[in-house]
């Protein structure tokens, strides 16, 4: 029951992330999308790891990865915009 209930916060997460994601990306709010780039990867890692896919490692490989690509894309704009 705790765990049922532990998944749907993780996937409520997971969906107002994505939201407020998107959100920034139509009305370009550049602060927003700074925050929110790394918290989606986490999230979705999150949502991976209640589900029995994270005994793969090399999805972990492929999800720290892409979240380290994000980090250094971003302060490579954060730089360039001023942020």
């Amino acid at each position: 029951m705790l765990l049922q209930r532990y998944k749907k916060i993780i996937s409520f997460i997971f969906f107002i992330i994505v939201i407020l994601d998107i959100a920034g990306i139509i009305v370009n709010i550049k602060m927003l999308q700074f925050v929110v780039k790394p918290l989606l990867i986490t999230a979705l890692l999150l949502v991976l790891l209640q589900s029995n896919i994270w005994k793969k490692k090399i999805v972990l490989i492929a999800l720290f990865s892409s979240w380290l690509g994000d980090i250094f894309l971003l302060f490579g704009f954060a730089k360039q915009d001023n942020l």
